[in-house]
């Protein structure tokens, strides 16, 4: 059984547990029986940010503990190939060739990889190794056609620096913060998706 680990960062994680479950339901409910609604689709998107934060949360909860980082992972992995199939399924609406199982992969695998970055950044402790290693995950979401890509590990590297510096700075510059990553978040995903610029200012103002 996975650990909840929280009050680290005065946050009640089992609300966000919900509200990102309750937010992931209404983004697929959208996606399959209301022909890709806009508005729904996007208050679907707190769902990934809230996972991600978790995820940046819970590594530095778990960082010094190589038995909990193993068990995470191995749970994190058989969740990704668990789910594989019904967001291929969810997606493609059908399975029958390789290609269109390959075609996409679920959000799992961005985590896993989001998460196995925190794991290098953290192991390296070095700015310019830190760097190379973020490059190269960007690399490997974009060619493992993963959902959200680049965005997801940009959110999740964010949150990790954000949640490692959060005694160390006002509230005031915590929340600059939170501002900027939700928009190289918004910026990094919807512009791949939206066709206009009133979708992406719409978006926007959802945020």
């Amino acid at each position: 059984m996975i650990e909840i680990y929280k009050n680290k960062f005065e946050v009640d994680v089992f609300l966000l547990q919900i509200i990102a479950l309750a937010t992931m339901l209404i983004d697929h409910i959208a996606l399959a029986f209301f022909d890709d609604n806009f508005w729904m689709r996007s208050v679907g998107r707190f769902a990934f940010v809230i996972y991600t934060f978790l995820i940046a949360q819970t590594f530095i909860c778990i960082k010094n503990n190589e038995s909990k980082i193993t068990k995470h992972l191995k749970f994190y992995m058989l969740l990704a190939i668990l789910s594989e199939l019904g967001y291929d399924l969810m997606m493609q609406h059908k399975l029958d060739t390789w290609e269109v199982v390959f075609l996409n992969q679920n959000v799992m695998i961005t985590l896993i990889i989001g998460f196995l970055t925190l794991y290098l950044i953290n192991e390296l402790q070095n700015k310019l190794y830190s760097i190379l290693v973020i490059i190269c995950s960007f690399y490997l979401v974009y060619f493992a056609k993963s959902d959200y890509g680049i965005s997801g590990v940009i959110l999740i590297v964010c949150f990790y620096y954000y949640l490692n510096s959060y005694t160390k700075i006002s509230a005031l510059k915590r929340l600059f913060f939170l501002i900027s990553i939700m928009i190289l978040f918004v910026v990094f995903y919807h512009l791949t998706i939206f066709n206009s610029i009133s979708d992406l200012i719409a978006s926007f103002a959802l945020y």
